[in-house]
């Protein structure tokens, strides 16, 4: 079990390399000290192991990793705590009461996801810090709390809100909270009655800065269980957004999904459609290639990208939207839990389900169906491979799953099942 926790921690300290371990250790000025979060070199491996000495972690507790994946919206951690979650199985206890990020730790961090560059600019010139090495907005947001005690003075705690943009504002102000279940992704105003006063985070330090928070309560999942049919338009575009600008938006996306994307898990969902033949699938290299392909049938249009935006919702591509939001200024952001209405339930199991597969799984598939193994990248490759050959149609995804079950992955056959 050690050697397991040992590696699932360097996994998933691996999901944030070079300058992302900033993003954690930010994260995690709450619940470490000083000295461990400062030490050098910096990597996530520290910090976790001081997390493990604290007691804050365990081998069948991990939550405030768990919290982290999901905050930062980071594929690669969540995929990773879901595995070891189910390898630890039924000793696992996360104390499901309360959570070990703050409120204000989880308010500040989406407001600093809103700084953009004239922001940061302007908190660096305000407080004199342009000769200092920092080099992007979580090493000036942990200087300003390392040095100045940003959260246990309001008073330089409303100094630094001035200088954010309004919607970060609004976040840390908590007159806004991003509501994942309802609004489309938009951020919703939550009446004055529904603030709070008293803190409801776990984090030390965050006593002093209860009058910038909010309780979340359960006003914008009560909207989305009213209306569960209602959705706005994903990436609302205005009349004179053109064919040219949705080419322009769709070279970037494709740039941005060959360095952190797979092009494989694009050419998976796309056979959902009858419109585009799986010949043009296979033939396809780049990924604008394939979003060409969406485009000749009308599925994706100047006026309605709801299909991309629900692509790389399902795949986790969340990192796009800053790219999404320089073409389009409307679109916020992406949302997990957001009902994904342009894919079919399969489309949306057999990604969940290749998430699930490590080496060992794909090389007994590909033994099961005569595929070489040495000649499939990687799982999303398989599937797709899978997907040529009917093995998800009708009694083939049947005779898939019963594999699945005799073969001791009767979890993977129930994600795969899910809903269908």
């Amino acid at each position: 079990m050690d050697d397991r926790f040992r590696n699932f921690r360097q996994e998933f300290s691996n999901a944030y390399p070079g300058d992302n371990v900033k993003e954690l250790r930010f994260l995690l000025h709450d619940a470490l000290s000083i000295s461990v979060l400062t030490q050098k070199p910096s990597l996530g491996m520290n910090f976790f192991t001081g997390l493990k000495t604290k007691g804050v972690i365990a081998y069948n507790n991990i939550k405030i990793m768990s919290e982290i994946a999901e905050l930062t919206e980071n594929t690669y951690a969540k995929e990773s705590v879901l595995k070891y979650i189910k390898d630890v199985g039924e000793h696992y206890n996360d104390d499901k009461e309360g959570t070990r990020l703050s409120l204000y730790r989880t308010n500040l961090y989406r407001a600093m996801v809103e700084v953009m560059e004239d922001d940061l600019n302007k908190l660096i010139a305000f407080y004199d810090l342009v000769h200092l090495d920092l080099k992007n907005k979580w090493d000036v947001v942990f200087h300003l709390e390392k040095e100045m005690k940003l959260n246990e003075t309001p008073k330089l705690l409303t100094d630094f809100t001035d200088r954010l943009n309004s919607t970060a504002k609004s976040i840390l102000l908590g007159k806004q909270v991003v509501a994942e279940a309802a609004g489309g992704g938009k951020i919703v105003s939550l009446p004055t009655e529904q603030r709070c006063t008293g803190s409801t985070g776990g984090g030390e330090g965050s006593s002093s800065t209860t009058t910038m928070m909010t309780t979340i309560t359960s006003a914008a999942a009560t909207t989305a269980r009213d209306h569960p049919t209602e959705r706005q338009p994903l990436a609302p575009l205005n009349k004179d957004f053109s064919e040219s600008d949705l080419r322009e938006l769709l070279v970037d996306l494709s740039d941005w999904l060959k360095v952190k994307g797979n092009v494989y898990m694009l050419k998976l969902l796309l056979t959902d459609f009858k419109e585009i033949a799986v010949a043009g699938i296979q033939k396809a290299k780049d990924p604008f290639r394939l979003f060409e392909l969406l485009m000749t049938p009308g599925l994706i249009s100047r006026t309605n990208i709801d299909l991309i935006i629900d692509i790389f919702n399902v795949c986790g591509w969340y990192g796009a939207a800053e790219v999404i939001r320089k073409r389009i200024p409307s679109f916020e952001r992406f949302v997990t839990g957001m009902p994904i209405t342009q894919l079919s339930q399969l489309r949306q199991n057999l990604i969940e389900f290749g998430r699930l597969l490590d080496k060992d799984k794909q090389d007994k598939i590909c033994n099961w169906y005569t595929i070489a193994v040495e000649q499939v990248v990687d799982q999303w490759d398989l599937l797709f491979q899978l997907e040529t050959k009917h093995t998800f149609k009708n009694v083939g995804l049947r005779k898939f799953i019963d594999k699945l079950e005799r073969n001791e992955m009767e979890y993977e056959a129930s994600v795969l099942k899910k809903g269908l």
